[in-house]
């Protein structure tokens, strides 16, 4: 729940607040970058939304964030070799 800094690509800080789904079963963090680009400042939003199965084989992140062309969505799914 409290904002977390961590610098990403080329120094540029990222902001990131984490907050637990209300059945606990979900982490999803919001974050927002911001950077000038051409004089002017500007800011790309992003959240990803973790799961983990049931049986807790498998590890599932969907992010989606702000693009140039519209939004981006991407599923990752993982397979957790134990």
């Amino acid at each position: 729940g409290k904002v977390s800094e961590n610098v990403a690509f080329q120094d540029r800080v990222r902001k990131s607040v984490a907050t637990w789904s209300a059945d606990g079963k979900a982490l999803e963090i919001k974050s927002t970058l911001t950077f000038d680009m051409g004089g002017e400042s500007r800011e790309i939003k992003s959240s990803e939304i973790w799961k983990l199965s049931d049986d807790k084989n498998i590890l599932t992140i969907e992010s989606t964030s702000d693009g140039r062309d519209g939004e981006i969505k991407a599923t990752l799914v993982y397979d957790i070799v134990k």
